[in-house]
Order: structure tokens, then sequence, then C-alpha cells
């Protein structure tokens, strides 16, 4: 079953990207301009793996789109992604230059010491 992960948080891509790039970056991925300034990506290629949207797939995402491009054109993406789901399950995507990992965490909290 297909689902939709929520992040926050924010990734900034320095320096800013010239108009060639961001239509190169067009032909691949979804990005739509902000009114006052910069640009919004949307992760919609994710879904093409199938229905799998979890964090390795998004941190690949984030990889694959440094490696592919941005390094390549000598830009740096850093930042942090957020994720918090209904199930508990909590994760932070961590960006630094030219690499991103992702920390996963399912949290569990007790009842409290008057239900014991």
């Amino acid at each position: 079953m297909s689902h939709t992960t929520c992040f926050t948080g924010r990734l900034d891509i320095t320096p800013d990207l010239t108009k060639k790039h961001i239509l190169k970056l067009q032909e691949y991925y979804n990005i739509y301009p902000l009114p006052n300034s910069g640009f919004v990506f949307t992760l919609d290629s994710l879904i093409v793996e199938g229905d799998s949207n979890n964090v390795r797939d998004v941190t690949n995402w984030i990889n694959a789109l440094m490696l592919s491009f941005l390094i390549r054109w000598g830009y740096k993406l850093n930042g942090n992604l957020y994720w918090d789901s209904s199930d508990d399950y909590k994760c932070v995507i961590y960006v630094n230059n030219y690499i991103a990992e992702s920390q996963e965490a399912q949290v569990s909290y007790p009842s409290p010491s008057w239900e014991k």
C-alpha cells in the first residue's frame, strides 16, 4: 500500500543554483519556484521504486542527487530533515556537504508509574 511520508526541515544548496542547472534538474526532478526566491524539490521520483517510501529511499535519493549533479557542478548541500510517524517511528536525515546519512528509531513510551 502506498502512503505519504512528510518531512520537515531544510536543505540548502550553496552557492545558489544557476538557471541552466535548474533547467537540467527539472528534466529529472519536480522543482517548483518559490514566490520570493529559491525553489522546492519534491520527492515524487521515489515512488517509481514501488510502495516503499522509507527513510533509506529518501537518503539514497539525496545522495544520488548530490553524486549525479550537485558535486559535479561544484555545489554543496547542507541541512537536516526530520520525520515523526503516527506509529512512533522517528528519524532524522543529516546532510553535510557531500554525504547524507539517516538515523532511525522506534520510540516506545512507558506507561506512567501509577499504572505499573
